[in-house]
């Protein structure tokens, strides 16, 4: 089967997409992790440097615990796959 210009082209085009899809979708899955990553250490950084009981205590209960293992859950999921 002799392969046209034409044809050529087409396979060519096709092949940019699939690369092109597989990279926007690396690209969002990275992006969705960094993004809770720097919500994270966006709230670290807000916290009091002071080491006085009051300051520590206040830190503390600005602190969200109910998803500190998150990250984990997320990081397991794309292990299994």
């Amino acid at each position: 089967m002799i392969i046209t210009a034409k044809n050529m082209l087409f396979v060519l085009a096709a092949f940019l997409v699939v690369v092109l899809g597989v990279i926007g979708y690396v690209y969002y899955s990275q992006s969705l992790i960094l993004g809770m990553t720097d919500r994270v250490t966006t709230s670290l950084k807000k916290q009091d440097s002071s080491d006085e009981t009051a300051s520590i205590e206040k830190d503390l209960n600005d602190t969200e615990m109910n998803s500190i293992d998150s990250d984990l859950i997320i990081v397991e999921t794309q292990i299994s796959q």
